[in-house]
């Protein structure tokens, strides 16, 4: 699932540009390389595997880094359940299914098109994130 934000055909430096990101080299590859997965969440290590595996020469210090960025320009989702962090590649907030065998995240939609309810803060905070997890393992 590529990142929906890229519109086709846009250079990816004047992409970056836009959401007031420097394009460098790595991160030209990385948003590259974002946009060439197959599935809709990451991990910064698997992602890092797969690069450094493809030859290039980035420490996931500079994948994290750089996924943060995206995040913070909008463009990703950063998710923590328990120790584990994911980055989704589609920042719309939704309902997770975390595979508790495999470790995996998928989306899983809420019935009939609802939306994930608003949550009202304490007095004195401000609601930062809403993330919301479905934990399965294979029935019995």
């Amino acid at each position: 699932m590529p990142l929906p934000a890229l519109p086709p055909g846009q250079p990816i430096a004047v992409f970056l540009r836009s959401h007031s990101i420097k394009p460098s080299r790595q991160r030209l590859t990385i948003l590259k390389a974002l946009q060439e997965t197959t599935g809709s969440h990451i991990t910064p290590e698997a992602f890092h595997r797969e690069l450094t595996g493809a030859g290039h020469g980035l420490s996931v210090g500079t994948v994290y880094n750089t996924l943060n960025q995206l995040t913070e320009a909008g463009l990703l989702r950063r998710l923590v359940y328990q120790d584990r962090h994911w980055f989704s590649l589609d920042p719309a907030r939704r309902l997770h299914v975390f595979n508790e065998v495999s470790g995996s995240l998928e989306d899983i939609a809420l019935p009939g098109g609802a939306a994930l309810p608003t949550v009202t803060s304490p007095p004195g905070y401000q609601v930062t994130d809403v993330d919301v997890f479905v934990r399965v393992r294979p029935s019995r």
